[in-house]
């Protein structure tokens, strides 16, 4: 007898859903409350100036969107659309370093920002990827190498 719509659905399942994506299980999506709490067990607001906690917890609650998206959603960072999978585990070695990085450099900027929230999403990315360089750029500067 051929199964119904709800037995070959997970999503209609209760429960935890499951489902089969390509190379990867997908687990259930997590609350906002649940990756908040994540995305503050991974950044310490308290590494952060008094200047600067506002604009942390705002990135703060950046990464916990990011927490809770769909392993399979196509997320739109810098131009081009990456597997939520992919963001989330990028995100996932995000630490205060890259965060006070993120916020150095925006508030470098001497233009608008009309999409606020997809440019920290990519500046966030980017940081984890850019984060050593930064650094040794900075300190070849000082040093004048």
């Amino acid at each position: 007898m051929p199964k119904t719509n709800e037995t070959n659905n997970s999503f209609l399942r209760g429960g935890e859903s499951q489902c089969q994506v390509p190379s990867r299980q997908v687990s259930h999506r997590l609350t906002f409350k649940e990756a908040l709490e994540k995305a503050r067990a991974q950044i310490n607001i308290k590494c952060f100036s008094n200047t600067d906690r506002e604009f942390a917890n705002e990135i703060i609650m950046n990464i916990a969107e990011v927490f809770m998206i769909w392993d399979a959603s196509p997320v739109k960072v810098a131009g081009e659309q990456i597997d939520g999978y992919i963001i989330k585990q990028v995100f996932a070695e995000l630490k205060e370093e890259h965060v006070q990085l993120v916020i150095d450099n925006y508030r470098k900027i001497d233009y608008i920002v009309n999409y606020k929230k997809s440019y920290i999403r990519t500046a966030l990315y980017n940081s984890v990827f850019e984060i050593e360089a930064h650094y040794t750029n900075l300190v070849r500067h000082d040093l004048g190498i």
